[in-house]
């Protein structure tokens, strides 16, 4: 069990994309009702729906998620933060599902110590006010603070709101190399049972390929009954919001299911 001392806030941000307007919500497959917003905490203009930057002849649009140096923004500035996000709103998960995206990160992409030290999460699943529950993420700067060493790994993290201290993680498990995922298009597929005991599921498929069979608990307060899902990027608990190094990750193909075949794969 450790903890980085950072408390991690996640309401979500909205900004002007030429095809998604402030305030405006949309839809995505397996999601039924719940409707994903950005809030107004994003950086302005930091994301669009855009061309596959892969494909030259393609017309399907993907979403772009964008970072850069610049003075925080609104209630970001509490922890020197910076986002460009997408989430549900006061959703509720079901108690078991799929979940499904593709995640492109382009060969310049500043992961480790080729960013500035700080928290980033680009998948998180959230149980409303508390911290980050658990998510796909990377931990910025010279050394992460657990280990002392630079953090070259995207990993799938759990934290414990309930348990003393400021947002303790009480797990960290590696998913893949950062450098590998570099300048190519990865599929992610995650099974994820909520529960308070033992029962609780966690299986990871990158590319086809089992990265992760976490078996125990997977949620600590109100479980799939009040929480949400959140994809895009975002950096928590920088010195300053100006160093950032500029950033973009996109996605596509965001779907969730009851079953595994279930997820829908367009490319």
């Amino acid at each position: 069990m450790y903890s980085y001392g950072l408390r991690i806030v996640f309401l979500l941000c909205l900004v002007l994309t030429p095809q998604i307007s402030l305030g405006q919500q949309f839809s995505l497959p397996g999601f039924g009702s719940d409707r994903f917003f950005q809030s107004d905490r994003n950086q302005p203009n930091g994301f669009h729906k855009v061309i596959d930057p892969l494909t030259s002849e393609g017309k399907k649009k993907v979403f772009e998620f964008s970072v850069v140096p610049r003075p925080c923004f609104k209630a970001d500035c509490e922890q020197q933060s910076a986002r460009s996000t997408v989430q549900q709103y006061h959703a509720s998960q079901p108690t078991e599902a799929w979940y499904g995206w593709d995640m492109y990160f382009p060969e310049d992409f500043p992961y480790g110590p080729k960013q500035v030290s700080g928290f980033n999460i680009y998948n998180e699943w959230k149980e409303q006010d508390d911290c980050m529950l658990a998510g796909l993420t990377n931990f910025g700067g010279a050394a992460e603070p657990r280990t002392g060493q630079p953090d070259m790994q995207l990993s799938w993290r759990m934290a414990n709101a309930n348990l003393p201290g400021d947002c303790p993680m009480i797990l960290k498990e590696p998913i893949a190399n950062f450098k590998d995922l570099l300048g190519r298009w990865s599929r992610f597929e995650v099974f994820i049972r909520w529960s308070k005991e033992k029962d609780g599921n966690v299986l990871i498929y990158m590319d086809g390929k089992l990265k992760l069979n976490y078996k125990g608990e997977t949620c600590f307060s109100d479980c799939n009954k009040n929480m949400y899902y959140l994809f895009g990027h975002y950096i928590c608990c920088t010195a300053n919001t100006k160093e950032i190094v500029a950033s973009k990750v996109y996605y596509r193909n965001v779907s969730r299911s009851k079953t595994r075949d279930g997820l829908k794969w367009l490319d």
